[in-house]
């Protein structure tokens, strides 16, 4: 399992971080249900929006998930998304070319090298 990661939030902290911060990821958070996590813990243990988490859904590239009540409740099991995150380790220089300003100069580079 991986190490307990500790993070603190500014003072509008919401309900579902002091959660993650008192039981930690993936251990029962009083309800009785040992292994699943709600969706908006997992979104604050990513630190991303409830939204990306629900695009990744119907997108097919997240985390598998659990949905009750025709999918209004979705749960994760902490298992299958310690596999996936698992699954999305690289080693090595990241796939693609850069992006940003720093792309925009290389390509300006290139455009201004004399031809070979």
């Amino acid at each position: 399992m991986p190490p307990q990661v500790e993070f603190r939030r500014k003072q509008r902290s919401t309900r579902s971080a002091a959660k993650v911060a008192s039981t930690g990821f993936g251990q029962s958070d009083g309800n009785g249900i040992l292994g699943l996590i709600d969706e908006k813990t997992l979104a604050v243990e990513f630190h991303r929006a409830q939204v990306t988490l629900r695009r990744w859904r119907y997108l097919g590239i997240g985390p598998p998930y659990i949905a009750f009540v025709g999918g209004k409740e979705v749960w994760y099991r902490v298992s299958a998304v310690q596999a996936w995150l698992a699954s999305r380790e690289q080693e090595g220089p990241a796939p693609g070319p850069p992006r940003g300003s720093l792309s925009r100069n290389i390509r300006r580079q290139q455009a201004r090298a004399p031809p070979r």
